[in-house]
C-alpha cells in the first residue's frame, strides 16, 4: 500500500500534515439554540428592539403552538409579532413610550380581553398605519381605522413569550 503522505512529502520537500477530522454535527439541541440566537440578533440589531424583546420574540417564534389556541390564530399572532417587529413600528412605539405590554400583551391563557391584550393581539392581520404617542392605527375593511390605545390598564396581562412557556 502506497503512503501518499510519504510521497508528497517527499515531492515537496515539506513534512505534510493530514487534515484535521471534521468537527462532529451538531445535536438538535446545538442547532435550535444557534437559529434562536441568530433570530434574536436579528431582531435586536435589525428591527431595534430591546435586547429582553428581542429574545422574548425569537423563543416565541420557535415555541409550540398553545393547545387552547387554534392553529390559524396561533400562525396569525407569530405573523402579525414578525410583521410589527419587522416594519419598525415596534421600535418606534417604544422610542415614543410603549411598553413591552401595550405591544406584546396578551390576557392569561389567550383569552380575548380587550383590557388586557397589547397591540399584537389587536392586529389580527390586518396591517398597523403608524404608531403615535396615543395610539396605534390598523387598517380595516373599507376606510375604516381601528385606533388601539397603549397605557390601559392591564391587570393580569403578560407577554406573549410568557403565556405559551407557562
Amino acid at each position: 500500500m502506497i503512503d501518499w503522505l510519504a510521497e508528497a512529502e517527499k515531492l515537496t520537500g515539506e513534512k505534510i500534515r493530514p487534515p484535521a477530522p471534521l468537527p462532529p454535527d451538531p445535536t438538535p439541541e446545538q442547532e435550535r439554540l444557534a437559529e434562536w440566537q441568530e433570530r434574536a440578533a436579528i431582531l435586536e440589531y435589525d428591527a431595534e428592539l430591546p435586547r429582553h424583546v428581542a429574545e422574548g420574540l425569537a423563543s416565541l417564534f420557535l415555541m409550540q403552538r398553545p393547545s387552547n389556541l387554534r392553529a390559524d390564530r396561533w400562525q396569525q399572532l407569530i405573523d402579525d409579532a414578525g410583521r410589527l417587529a419587522d416594519s419598525g413600528l415596534a421600535a418606534k412605539a417604544y422610542q415614543l413610550g410603549w411598553a413591552d405590554l401595550d405591544l406584546w400583551g396578551c390576557s392569561p391563557g389567550f383569552a380575548r380581553r380587550l383590557d388586557r391584550d397589547g397591540l399584537v393581539m389587536a392586529i389580527g392581520g390586518r396591517r398597523v398605519l403608524r404608531v403615535t404617542p396615543e395610539c396605534a392605527e390598523i387598517s380595516t375593511s373599507g376606510a375604516h381605522i381601528l385606533r388601539f390605545r397603549p397605557g390601559k390598564p392591564l391587570y393580569g396581562a403578560e407577554t406573549l413569550w410568557s403565556a405559551v412557556a407557562a
